[in-house]
């Protein structure tokens, strides 16, 4: 089966491009071929063009030696699967550029299109009832629908009259990363992927440090922010970031991707929000496997906690994330075969 997936593989993010890579790799091990859509996620500048060659080489490295080719997103393929997934593909911010592109508004209605763990990114959607009733129709078109928080099965509800299934992450489908990572060897380290931090954020990692004896490793000491499109660092690869996360002791993120690799590497972690109101997609996968305590709402909180922090039981945990994993693989399978 030849397939067309429409995501977030281009943008400076680690975690756009491994969930990409994700669901390609369960794709293609299913025997399908994929191509990518190519869409610019920015408006085309000198300036941007200069910050990508200068940052985002390691990108296009993954890109190259990760990632499927790149198709026209114009030359429509009739016989092929339309995926639109993962990531926060539905968030209204990406509408001021591209419209409804991410609901296939270009796609002819005989032409087979699905939704996987598609994501609004946040809950408080802000649609007026001309473009509620756009969307609607665009979805009545799909073969299959999913999404990738509990909150976004209430928005589909709520907006758009359908019930989407709840899947997991693309990057949670795959439970082996060594293809990226290389060689795994334990260290003794706390590994920060924080988007934001601050003075009293650096006092607290090294306290947290001191206290369990870990060296501290700054995934997000070197970021570069590019006119809000995404996040880097300029000195870690995408795979130095899984290989520091799969060799930790302990994280600190605020990132949901960086709490998915915890999960799939079975480490320990703390989520301190830099921006609650979009930490919705965060909750939701913690409340999915029953470890919601791992969410704190500032550095003094973590303080108050800390004497009584209990390690995340993965016996069960992974139990859980198995289930959830089984699941999502199998609505992926029946929506392919619709």
């Amino acid at each position: 089966m030849r397939i067309k997936l429409l995501t977030f593989s281009g943008t400076p993010n680690y975690g756009a491009l491994l969930q990409t890579y994700a669901l390609c790799e369960v794709l293609r091990s299913w025997g399908h071929q994929v191509d990518l859509l190519k869409v610019l996620l920015y408006k085309p500048s000198l300036k941007n063009t200069l910050r990508r060659y200068l940052y985002d080489r390691f990108m296009l490295r993954f890109q190259k030696h990760y990632l499927p080719a790149y198709v026209k997103i114009g030359d429509i393929d009739r016989e092929a699967v339309y995926i639109v997934g993962s990531d926060q593909v539905w968030n209204p911010h990406f509408m001021t550029l591209h419209g409804l592109l991410f609901f296939f508004d270009f796609l002819p209605d005989e032409v087979k299109r699905i939704s996987y763990a598609a994501s609004f990114g946040e809950q408080d959607l802000k649609y007026t009832d001309e473009v509620k009733e756009r969307i609607r129709a665009l979805l009545s078109k799909f073969s299959a629908v999913s999404v990738r928080e509990s909150f976004a099965v209430e928005v589909c509800r709520e907006n758009f009259k359908i019930v989407p299934g709840l899947v997991l992450d693309p990057t949670l489908l795959l439970t082996d990363y060594s293809r990226i990572s290389g060689p795994v060897t334990k260290q003794n380290t706390l590994v920060s992927f924080k988007f934001v931090q601050s003075p009293e954020y650096d006092r607290f990692l090294e306290i947290l440090a001191g206290k369990s004896n870990l060296k501290i490793n700054r995934l997000d000491r070197k970021f570069i922010k590019i006119r809000n499109k995404g996040y880097i660092n300029r000195h870690v690869s995408v795979n130095d970031w899984v290989k520091a996360i799969a060799e930790c002791e302990m994280l600190v993120t605020d990132s949901f991707h960086g709490v998915a690799f915890a999960l799939i590497h079975r480490k320990q972690f703390i989520v301190l929000p830099s921006v609650k109101s979009r930490m919705g997609r965060v909750v939701s996968l913690l409340r999915l496997l029953g470890i919601v305590d791992r969410y704190y709402d500032s550095v003094d909180e973590v303080y108050r906690r800390l004497d009584r922090m209990e390690l995340i039981d993965y016996k069960r945990v992974g139990g859980l994330l198995d289930k959830e994993r089984e699941r999502s693989l199998r609505f992926l399978q029946n929506s392919l075969s619709r």
